[in-house]
Order: C-alpha cells, then structure tokens, then sequence
C-alpha cells in the first residue's frame, strides 16, 4: 500500500482527478451508526471483504455486473473482512471517507468517481459491516461498462491510502454497466471501401525518382454525433519483393458533398531498389472517432474485411517494360576516384 500525502487535504473526496472531475459527486454525510458490528451482522467473506452495489438486494447477477441508468441514484458498500489484515483495520478506525474510482476498457478510458465521507468526522459502518451510502450516477455519465480500478480511504491526519494493488483479494468486487440513451456510446461503422483505379498498377519512373500511386475511398456511417472527418488514420504496409520494409501513413480529406473520405498513399523514393520487381502496398489498419469521442480501430485483413466484406486490401505494382538499368560508374572518369599512382 502505498501512503499519499496531499496538501489539499481533503478535498480529493469530491473530485477524482483528469477527466473525471466533473463525475465526482459531493461530499455526503457519514450516518452516524454505531462503530461496533451487531453479533447478528454478516461477516464479509475473503480475505479482505467486497465492493458491492444494492447491498441489500436479496438476488445478486451471476456476472457482478448491475445494469444501471445514468441519473439513477445508487447504494454502494464497502466491506473489510474480519480477515483482514490488522493494517486494514487500523486504517478503518480512522477512515473519515473514501475514493472509488471505475474505468471502462476503452483508450483512454471513460471514469467515474464515487466520493463517501465527511472531513469533520469518523466514517463509520453501518449494522451490517457497510461503509458508504447513496450516490447519484451524474446525468451526463457515458455508455459502457465500469471496473473498480482503485480504492482510496482517506484518513483523519489528511493522507490517502491506495488499495490498488490489493482488488483481487476482495471475494467481490462488482461492476455497473451504464446506460444513457441521451448520448452516442457507439463508435462509427465501416460501410465500404473503393479503390479508383483497377489493376494492374505500374511504378512510374520520371527523372531518376520511383512514384507509387494509390488511391482509396472510405465510407463510414455514425448516426447521432457523426464524423469527425479528420481523424481518419490510414496505414499501408509497403513490401518490396515479398519483404516488408515499412509501414506508411496516407494522406487523408474528405470529399466535398459526400460522406466519403479519400486516402492517397504517394511513394517517391529515389532510394528504392533498383532491382525490385514488384512492390505490394497492404491496408494493415485504419481509425477514426466521431463527435462524441467514440472511435473505431480496424487492425488487420479480418477485422476491416469483417465490417467492409469483398474490399481490396492491396495492390500489387509491378516493374515497368522500359525500366533503365542500375547505372554504372565509370571509375576511370568519375572525379571523385583518385588517379592512379605509380611508385
């Protein structure tokens, strides 16, 4: 466990810190209960206790996962096990309040952050072993599912206590699948893919400079929040002659009056093989996100093919008829090699 001095003291309980903070729901007074279980209470199972919601529910879902809606006010307990360390019920004895942060599993994730406790006096738990209360889901809280990912306890010499490394010793640690329909929780759909020009595909040779030219056309489809056109990513994995050399980033815009968006992979390389007989340009992944942050990410044949069946996912270049020969120096003239000298 790791001990957190702040400075801010106590202020942590109703804020959690980045993107989160506006989540964080108020300080709520600690009911003042009795410190001391009742001998009828339950005692929590494992070895350090369980996070749970709707504790005093009789049916408890086979997934510790509760459907909720955002708005929905919600009870939330959490219980240390008589098994616990006497570290932990140390730090119980002292506990003014605690921090619960959830996250989903998107990049970066989503977070919410529940705040149980009152600065100016003794979080204590209630008959059956639970400290905490009601909290309010914030209206604005965004579709998906949240994982406990850390537990703070604040106690009373203003520090923060992490449980972070410790979650999987609670038997029970349970988890809210959000549900708000006043905002877009899914991600852009990947209709179709068109290339604007039919094989077969020719490298061009002007001036001494290698030009590979590729061109494709994506149509997504986003319902409520739409596109945000340009943060499409485009990436082509470029092979010469059956071996991969790099991984290329085309240039994307949208197309004026439509709802698809163009992609051109431009290849000059004067530095390229001059024996290369064929280069091979591959979609290995594409991304983009819509106006409510929600992103699509298709890495690999499968996964894009899965969502745009029958698109082209390469082309091949081959070498051109009236391809010039690798140049050969001339030693004897070339200035740069110096004449012979005979001793």
């Amino acid at each position: 466990m790791r001990k957190v001095f702040i400075g801010l003291g106590l202020a942590f309980l109703a804020a959690a810190g980045g993107p989160a903070k506006a989540d964080a729901p108020g300080v709520k007074a600690a009911e003042s209960v009795p410190a001391e279980l009742s001998e009828s209470a339950p005692a929590p199972a494992g070895p350090y206790g369980s996070i749970v919601f709707f504790p005093t529910s009789e049916s408890r879902p086979s997934d510790e996962r509760f459907r909720v809606q955002a708005g929905q006010e919600i009870p939330v307990c959490v219980r240390l096990s008589a098994q616990a360390s006497a570290y932990l019920d140390k730090l119980s004895a002292k506990a003014i309040g605690f921090l619960l942060i959830l996250e989903d599993s998107s990049d970066p994730p989503k977070r919410l952050s529940i705040a149980m406790g009152n600065r100016l006096q003794r979080l204590k738990p209630d008959a059956s072993g639970c400290f905490g209360g009601d909290w309010k889901l914030p209206e604005t809280a965004q579709p998906g599912v949240y994982q406990v990912a850390d537990l703070f306890w604040a106690a009373s010499d203003e520090s923060f206590y992490s449980l972070r490394n410790y979650l999987y010793e609670f038997q029970r640690v349970e988890e809210l699948e959000v549900q708000n329909p006043r905002i877009d929780g899914e991600a852009p759909k990947l209709i179709r893919i068109v290339t604007y020009k039919r094989p077969p595909y020719k490298v061009q040779f002007y001036s001494g400079v290698l030009r590979i030219r590729f061109e494709q056309g994506f149509e997504f489809e986003d319902k409520v929040s739409g596109l945000e056109k340009n943060s499409l990513r485009v990436f082509y994995r470029v092979e010469v002659d059956g071996t991969t050399v790099d991984l290329l980033e085309a240039k994307c815009k949208p197309v004026p009056q439509s709802k698809r968006l163009r992609c051109m992979m431009d290849i000059a390389n004067p530095n390229i093989l001059w024996g290369l007989n064929k280069v091979t340009l591959h979609l290995e992944s594409l991304s983009i996100r819509d106006k409510a942050g929600n992103a699509l990410s298709l890495k690999g044949a499968e996964a894009i093919l899965a969502q745009a069946p029958g698109s082209r996912l390469e082309a091949e270049f081959s070498r051109g008829k009236k391809w010039p020969q690798k140049p050969e120096l001339d030693l004897e003239r070339d200035p740069n090699v110096p004449p012979k000298v005979n001793f």
